[in-house]
């Protein structure tokens, strides 16, 4: 009788293991990505103001970043979308992870926004259509990781998730609007 007790707890066991599993995952994911965000805005920041070779080199660097920071929302939602819904705990530790995040990677966009005229005098041909289609992966991929993020924690917690979507998914729009013409 032990030995049908404890093998019938086993599901429940691989199952809650699975889960605190997954939501390791998704908070080492936030990790890796709030870094490359804190990197991105880093650079951003220290954009050089009087042009020549620095200006070109910190340009096709932040193109750089843009690229790896995609990748790793990509790898974040795939994480994000295994094994079901999140628990409430969980939720709300991924949501203040996510907090955190929206304000880092908000600043880094508003920055590429702000920062347009000096990164389009670079001469590099097409630049501000490469930074368009690095910013419109970046919201895609973004949506997408929200989407996953949304959609797995309990539904009395989307009023706490909507600021913070909101926030980046403003500064992405603000970024690509900048980029819009040239």
């Amino acid at each position: 009788m032990l030995c049908l007790a404890y093998f019938a707890a086993l599901p429940l066991t691989v199952c809650l293991a699975a889960s605190v599993k997954r939501q390791t995952a998704v908070i080492m994911d936030f990790g890796n990505i709030t870094s490359l965000a804190l990197n991105l805005d880093s650079s951003i920041n220290a954009f050089p103001t009087s042009g020549g070779t620095s200006a070109l080199v910190a340009s096709l660097s932040l193109h750089s970043q843009m690229s790896s920071l995609s990748t790793a929302l990509l790898g974040a939602t795939a994480d994000a979308t295994k094994n079901g819904p999140f628990t409430t705990t969980a939720s709300q530790s991924i949501l203040a992870v996510f907090q955190k995040f929206a304000f880092i990677f908000a600043d880094a966009f508003t920055g590429i926004a702000v920062k347009q005229p000096l990164i389009t005098a670079v001469p590099i041909t097409n630049l501000a259509a490469l930074y368009r289609q690095d910013i419109s992966v970046m919201l895609e991929a973004t949506k997408d990781f929200e989407k996953a993020i949304l959609n797995d924690i309990p539904s009395d917690l989307l009023p706490t998730a909507s600021p913070i979507t909101s926030s980046i998914d403003a500064a992405l729009a603000t970024a690509l609007a900048a980029y819009a013409s040239g």
